[in-house]
């Protein structure tokens, strides 16, 4: 398991300010077929800052809401966010991208908590679904530890590397994640802190309690 340098972060807004450390990981071949199955080559910043403006300076309510995690430092480590989002059927699709580095080193379960639970508490959605490519382990891995579900399979429908692979369609009801949030909380440690926003003294710390 990795070891994440700072032991303290901070999830709020991304902004177009984030482009060049995004542009940055996405000339990672690799990675950036894992992450976006829409896109199969790496472009250039300004390409990656086009893709993203129509998403970040999106209308109320917001078909998607995009956090970045950042570390004490100024450094961002991972983005997350919600897309898709129905308002009618309650549903939005959850991803969340972490840098290579810090994998497994536990920032991205807390981070993908604290956007669960205002996907469920702030949005009022009833369930979350995401899309693994079937070798991404990493991902099955962090998804499993917060809940999620695998309801389906569909067959070599994401092209990579020159060959076709499957994908895994999981899910998480709101209901679930009541009944599993407190094992969760109960698993990790309190050697990571996970704030919504930059102030230090932020109110909002995962976890925090619902009561």
């Amino acid at each position: 398991m990795a070891e994440p340098a700072s032991k303290s972060y901070c999830l709020r807004p991304m902004s177009m300010d984030d482009m060049p450390t995004i542009a940055r990981w996405f000339e990672h071949l690799a990675d950036l077929c894992l992450f976006d199955r829409g896109c199969a080559m790496p472009v250039n910043e300004a390409t990656v800052s086009a893709s993203w403006a129509e998403v970040l300076k999106g209308p109320e309510p917001a078909k998607a809401y995009w956090y970045a995690l950042e570390s004490d430092a100024g450094d961002v480590v991972a983005i997350i966010g919600l897309d898709n989002i129905n308002y009618i059927h309650g549903d939005a699709v959850i991803a969340i991208y972490v840098t290579g580095h810090l994998r497994q080193s536990g920032i991205g379960s807390r981070a993908m908590a604290m956007v669960i639970d205002m996907a469920f508490n702030q949005l009022r959605l009833n369930r979350l679904t995401s899309y693994l490519r079937e070798d991404n382990l990493a991902s099955q891995k962090l998804t499993q530890k917060v809940g999620f579900t695998q309801e389906g399979l569909i067959r070599q429908a994401w092209f990579a590397a020159g060959k076709h692979f499957d994908i895994h369609s999981i899910g998480l009801l709101a209901k679930e994640w009541y009944e599993h949030r407190q094992a969760l909380i109960d698993k990790l440690d309190d050697s990571i802190e996970i704030r919504l926003g930059r102030s230090p003294d932020s109110a909002r710390k995962w976890p925090e309690s619902l009561t």
